[in-house]
């Protein structure tokens, strides 16, 4: 079953901060994301890199919670990726993008945000508005994140399949570095996604943008 379950929390898109900051170039940023987007040879022997997806679902919980408006989102990003799309086999799947904002102020309010019980009980009432009627959400928890400063969030659900029901367990991660938000999501048929897979994905995509600071 290749699905990817994507919990909504890869929530990075923000307002404006002005034209008052620190002068940026929006192709070297462009440049800079791209270099540090997952790559094929990230991962394990078995994956292969499958068509992506735009990934522009909105996420109204930043406006409904956070007061953010949504018409502000594309001016507060100077470039994104697309997203990276690889799967092994029709068990596990890996996601990833990278963004870069005008600045850290309001990208660390909404991982901060994440804290809040209002904040995430409207992004687990999206996700669950979001599933087909052949699944069921049974948990969403706050997990620890593998990287520093980082986010992360595990979504188990069931999805019956006939008389069979089949155990998905989708993590969300995300972590800004400096101005640049990267989002990892790992669906992992019948279990956990492998810790090393998640953590060698997340930490190739910081260290590269690192590199290049």
């Amino acid at each position: 079953m290749r699905r990817a379950v994507l919990v909504p929390i890869a929530c990075l898109a923000l307002l404006a901060c002005g034209d008052d900051g620190p002068s940026i170039d929006p192709e070297a940023d462009a440049e800079r994301i791209e270099d540090a987007l997952l790559r094929l040879d990230d991962l394990p022997d078995g994956f292969e890199e499958v068509e992506g997806d735009d990934g522009d679902d909105e996420n109204e919980c930043n406006e409904e919670v956070l007061g953010i408006d949504p018409d502000a989102i594309e001016e507060a990003e100077t470039a994104d990726t697309d997203q990276a799309h690889f799967a092994a086999g029709d068990e596990t799947d890996v996601r990833a993008e990278v963004t870069a904002f005008r600045d850290t102020d309001l990208p660390e309010q909404v991982l901060e945000a994440l804290e809040d019980e209002a904040y995430v009980e409207c992004l687990t009432d999206s996700f669950v508005d979001e599933l087909p009627e052949s699944a069921e959400l049974v948990d969403l928890e706050e997990i620890d994140s593998p990287v520093d400063g980082g986010r992360s969030f595990e979504a188990t659900l069931i999805f019956q399949n006939g008389e069979q029901e089949l155990e998905v367990v989708s993590q969300q991660h995300a972590v800004l570095v400096d101005r640049f938000g990267v989002s990892l999501t790992v669906t992992q048929l019948g279990g956990a996604p492998d810790e090393a897979l998640v953590e060698d994905a997340l930490a190739a995509m910081v260290e590269r943008l690192e590199d290049e600071g």
